[in-house]
């Protein structure tokens, strides 16, 4: 078992890491996660195999190469873990497919409505930094790698590094912006997208205004 989580973490850390900086070499891996060399090899080896990241030869001045790895465009980590994921991709690309969008954005629009449902109540005390910081925690454990900071005028930046439904948002793009609108009805601010991976982007980005409550 801790094998397994020390395995998930590692990973994890290597993609996100590469996903903030772009391609970056062996040494700057394994120095930026703090481990060595070699044990960063071990685990880029993995992620190559599963088709997460990829690497080019970088030419040095010393005439010796080495590689750059970096994040394989639309790929995603922990996405289409399952069987009943894998059917729900191939059910959203058959609704597409047969002509039928209206019914997968209704199902949707649906799941949103009852992710804010479940978690309104959640929202319900504290100020707006208090709520951001339960999004964030709501998103980590869905799987999103999502980072937060704040901005000088006191406003937040919601940064999300992974899509557990990549596939199905480059599907129907319509995904992110009902993602959007319910983070707007949890923190009852006003919540702005100018990134998203579906377009091409490393992460989806969200602004989030400290000061412009939508309901007084």
């Amino acid at each position: 078992m801790n094998e397994d989580i020390n395995r998930f973490n590692t990973e994890r850390s290597i993609y996100l890491v590469l996903k903030k900086n772009g391609p970056m070499t062996l040494e700057e891996i394994g120095k930026e996660i703090k481990i060595s060399k070699m044990g960063a090899l071990k685990w880029i080896r993995k992620l190559e195999n599963d088709g997460l990241i990829s690497r080019k030869i970088k030419k040095n001045q010393n005439g010796r190469p080495s590689f750059l790895f970096e994040i394989k465009k639309g790929s995603q980590i922990d996405s289409e873990s399952s069987g009943s994921e894998k059917i729900l991709v191939d059910l959203f690309a058959f609704l597409k497919r047969m002509g039928n969008e209206d019914l997968g954005k209704k199902f949707l629009e649906e799941r949103y409505e009852k992710i804010y449902r479940e978690n309104f109540q959640i929202f319900l005390q504290g100020d707006i930094s208090i709520k951001i910081l339960k999004l964030k925690e709501m998103r980590e454990k869905d799987g999103y790698m999502p980072e937060l900071k704040m901005t000088p005028s006191s406003d937040y930046n919601l940064m999300e590094y992974n899509c557990p439904i990549f596939k199905i948002a480059s599907m129907f793009p319509e995904a992110c912006e009902m993602e959007r609108k319910m983070f707007e009805k949890l923190l009852n601010a006003r919540v702005e997208s100018s990134h998203r991976q579906v377009d091409g982007n490393y992460n989806c980005h969200f602004c989030i205004s400290s000061q412009d409550q939508l309901h007084p």
